[in-house]
């Protein structure tokens, strides 16, 4: 199975994320919770999760600086930034990190689905390339 972490300061969004996926059913474990990027990074290296949703204004480590060292360290791992600001500086850092999405709070159900999606198709291209391997 899956394992999910999610690293957001606001505790709603955390709720939010949780009750609008059925865990289960995309054979992911209901996310670990971290509400800073400090927290998020300590987290990274003892969950080594999957998928990754991140916030990008958050105190301590930001989103942005998160995706720096996360995306090198823990490169297996699907980042999906979720944002309240439509910020272009957020967003170009974001794609610079090859993250799968980037959300715009509040959540919308569909956009969380379809970025889900994405994020397990390349977690199983990855897991088919190393078996080739």
């Amino acid at each position: 199975m899956y394992k999910v972490l999610l690293i957001d300061d606001e505790k709603p969004v955390h709720l939010a994320i949780r009750a609008l996926v059925d865990w289960m059913a995309i054979d992911a474990f209901e996310p670990e919770s971290a509400y800073n990027g400090r927290e998020g990074l300590q987290m990274m290296e003892t969950l080594r999760p999957d998928i990754v949703f991140v916030d990008m204004s958050m105190p301590l480590v930001d989103g942005r600086d998160f995706l720096e060292e996360a995306s090198e360290a823990y490169p297996h791992s699907q980042y999906i930034v979720i944002s309240g600001f439509d910020d272009f500086q957020y967003a170009r850092a974001a794609i610079r990190f090859n993250v799968v999405d980037y959300l715009l709070k509040p959540i919308d159900h569909q956009e969380l689905e379809m970025a889900l999606k994405k994020a397990l198709l390349r977690l199983k291209a990855d897991e088919a390339q190393q078996t080739r391997a």
